[in-house]
């Protein structure tokens, strides 16, 4: 995971916030932080122990706010949420870049991740699979955090090793391959193993969560994480999951049991199912 200096965390955590609210208070602000903190806490991830520990001083809150308002407009729309239509509309990104946005959000939204991403996320995604379109979800996604990230955080956006990765994937578009996936891993290996100028290594945070046959089917978690720690994200607790699923079961369970009800006192209705299901 890349290392990510915990005051720049909670500095963005403070935009992201003010993004939404520019009126807020540093009061209300430093609940919202000692909320998230408190559900850090909690965690299993010592990352985000830590991040509970160094909860910023509303004196530091203050420092943020006076950089927010000192920022150009352009600047504080990166920090504001993706809706569609609206973010189009508003003109903090084009209409070009509806179909990634909205890809994104299905993206993020199903593997966990409740919030919606900021504008800049957005972005960064949309740049990285027009570059390199075959590339998974998983990969397209962990490099635009990390863009995302390092902009965010003033430095220049960049990676030899995840350059070197997009343009791997383009093997395979314009050949004649029986079977371009594996023409890619190999033609990939070589270069890297080569003696001659090899070419970087993929970075950590690529490296961590995604397998280098450029699967689909990798665990989420690495690039999931990589969001919460480099945007502030805070994906649904498994118990939290757990709890929903039973809620839905149970409703479930209860729906049956008074429609079995319902059709008991109402043969006709009974008859009308026992009809659907011969069929």
């Amino acid at each position: 995971m890349p290392n990510i200096r915990i005051p720049d965390y909670w500095r963005q955590q403070v935009k992201y916030i003010l993004a939404e609210n520019q009126r807020i208070s540093i009061s209300d602000i430093l609940h919202l932080l000692d909320a998230k903190a408190e559900l850090f806490q909690k965690s299993d991830e010592a990352t985000e122990r830590t991040l509970s520990n160094n909860v910023p001083s509303p004196r530091t809150i203050s420092r943020v706010r006076e950089e927010w308002r000192a920022m150009e407009q352009s600047e504080r729309v990166q920090y504001q949420q993706f809706f569609w239509p609206e973010s189009m509309q508003g003109g903090a990104l084009p209409w070009e870049a509806s179909s990634a946005g909205l890809e994104l959000l299905l993206f993020l939204d199903s593997n966990g991740v409740r919030e919606r991403p900021p504008i800049r996320l957005v972005m960064w995604y949309w740049r990285v699979i027009q570059a390199s379109r075959d590339m998974s979800r998983a990969q397209s996604f962990s490099i635009a955090a990390e863009l995302t990230r390092q902009e965010g955080n003033g430095q220049a956006p960049g990676n030899p090793g995840a350059e070197w990765l997009m343009a791997y994937h383009h093997i395979g578009r314009s050949e004649d391959d029986d079977d371009p996936l594996a023409e890619r891993q190999r033609r990939y290996r070589e270069a890297k193993d080569r003696e001659d100028r090899p070419i970087p290594p993929l970075p950590p945070y690529v490296l961590s969560g995604l397998s280098i046959n450029m699967s689909e089917e990798t665990d989420p978690v690495f690039w999931i994480e990589l969001g919460l720690v480099s945007m502030g994200w805070k994906r649904t607790p498994p118990r939290q999951r757990e709890e929903e699923n039973n809620r839905l079961i149970a409703e479930y369970k209860s729906q049956a049991i008074n429609l079995r009800l319902s059709t008991e006192e109402d043969p006709e209705s009974q008859a009308a199912i026992d009809a659907v299901k011969e069929e």
